[in-house]
C-alpha cells in the first residue's frame, strides 16, 4: 500500500527505523528545470550520500529487476536507469564510470549476453568508454554508442535515445 507521495508502507517502516538509528533515507528533490533543488554540491562534497557501509563497487544499482534479461543497458546513474527502466529498457547503473571485478561478475551471471554501454556523453563517460569496452568484450557482445556532446541517457530526447539503443 502507497501513501500520497507513492512511498510505501515498507519503505516508511525502512524509514523510520534508520532515522530512529541516526541514519537517513531521503528523496532527491529536483526543480522545473531538471536541477537540484537545495543547488549543486559543494566541491569535494558527494552528489548522492549513501550508508557508511555501502560499497557501489559490490552491486548493480537495479539488477535484481532485470535478471533474466539477455540484453542489458549499462549506464553510470540511478536517473538513467529510472528513465529507461520507464521506457521497458532493461538497465543497470554502475554508480559511477568504473567497472569491479565483482560488478564484472554479476554481469556474467546475470545471464546477458548482449550489452549496450551508454555513459554520459562528455569526456569522463567516452574516456570510461574506451576504458570498459575491451573488458566487456572478453565475456559479451557489446554495443557501445556515443551520446552527443554533454548528454546523459537521461536528459537526452528519447529519439536520440532509441536510434543510440538501436543494434
Amino acid at each position: 500500500m502507497r501513501d500520497s507521495m507513492g512511498t510505501s508502507r515498507k519503505l516508511k517502516s525502512i524509514s523510520e527505523k534508520h532515522t530512529r538509528s541516526h541514519q537517513e533515507i531521503s528523496r532527491p528533490c529536483g526543480n522545473s528545470r531538471r536541477r537540484w533543488a537545495g543547488g549543486n554540491p559543494q566541491k569535494g562534497e558527494p552528489r548522492y550520500k549513501l550508508p557508511p557501509r555501502f560499497r557501489k563497487t559490490l552491486i548493480l544499482y537495479n539488477l535484481h529487476r532485470v535478471v533474466d534479461a539477455k540484453r542489458l543497458v549499462i549506464v553510470e546513474g540511478y536517473w538513467s536507469v529510472f528513465r529507461l527502466h520507464a521506457l521497458g529498457v532493461p538497465t543497470v547503473a554502475l554508480m559511477g564510470r568504473t567497472l569491479s571485478a565483482v560488478q564484472e561478475n554479476l554481469l556474467v551471471s546475470s545471464g546477458a549476453r548482449l550489452l549496450t554501454l551508454l555513459l554520459d556523453g562528455d569526456n569522463p563517460g567516452r574516456e570510461a568508454t574506451a576504458q570498459l569496452l575491451p573488458r566487456l568484450s572478453r565475456n559479451f557482445f557489446v554495443h557501445a554508442p556515443t551520446l552527443p556532446e554533454g548528454a546523459e541517457p537521461d536528459t537526452v530526447s528519447e529519439g536520440i535515445l532509441m536510434t543510440a539503443l538501436s543494434v
